[in-house]
């Protein structure tokens, strides 16, 4: 049982970092779009989000893309490493893996 809840902790952090990722990658969005995290999911699933929104009474179009995110694990993994800091000495911190 610890596994599986280990696993899950990886899972959601990976979640967690690739949504970091979006968010960084994505244009910004005007005041009056409102992303959310299903947003963010459609983005990871379709590749790309078309928003409505309107500023008096013209609609506009909220537009981003992003890689379509085939496997959580493998995409989150990588971004995780893309992200990792590094020591006093210059070098990349040893990344701790559960599935080793």
């Amino acid at each position: 049982m610890d596994g599986m809840l280990e696993k899950k902790v990886q899972m959601y952090s990976y979640f967690r970092w690739v949504i970091d990722d979006i968010k960084e990658k994505i244009p910004t969005a005007p005041k009056q779009v409102r992303l959310d995290t299903d947003d963010m999911v459609t983005l990871m699933r379709e590749g790309n989000l078309n928003k409505p929104y309107y500023v008096g009474k013209e609609e506009f179009h909220y537009m981003a893309k992003y890689p379509v995110v085939e496997s959580l694990y493998n995409t989150g993994r990588k971004v995780c490493l893309e992200h990792q800091g590094e020591t006093k000495g210059g070098k990349k911190r040893e990344f701790i893996d559960f599935d080793d």
